[in-house]
């Protein structure tokens, strides 16, 4: 693909990226057994926006999320969004979650995926 990204905020405890570019897919798709596969390829405008804000160096929030249209189907998108949250227990500890969710309106699957857990830092 081909695009133009701009940091709308780059410092230490804030990141802001937007984004745009066209790219190219061609993919092969297996829908089900009956319907077998199906392939078809396709320009996408791919709109991409990036964050990431730590808050009193205790509290993390980050994510990724992507658009993407079709140039040639407007209800052909694509929807992919990974959002995580951390927070700092103890300098070497923290709770982390994240969010997945991902839609593809061709094949009308989606899913949302949630996770959670301890992550331990020690660093040699």
């Amino acid at each position: 693909g081909l695009g133009i990204g701009y940091n709308v905020i780059d410092r230490k405890n804030a990141l802001l990226v937007i984004s745009d570019g066209i790219l190219y897919e061609k993919s092969d798709l297996h829908n089900n057994i009956e319907s077998g596969s199906y392939e078809y390829e396709t320009f996408r405008n791919s709109f991409r926006f990036k964050f990431r804000f730590l808050i009193k160096d205790m509290v993390t929030i980050e994510g990724t999320d992507f658009l993407q249209h079709s140039l040639s189907d407007k209800k052909d998108y694509i929807i992919r969004s990974n959002t995580n949250l951390s927070v700092k227990l103890l300098r070497w500890l923290s709770f982390t979650t994240s969010l997945t969710y991902n839609k593809l309106n061709r094949t009308g699957r989606e899913n949302l995926l949630i996770n959670f857990g301890l992550t331990m830092e020690r660093y040699f």
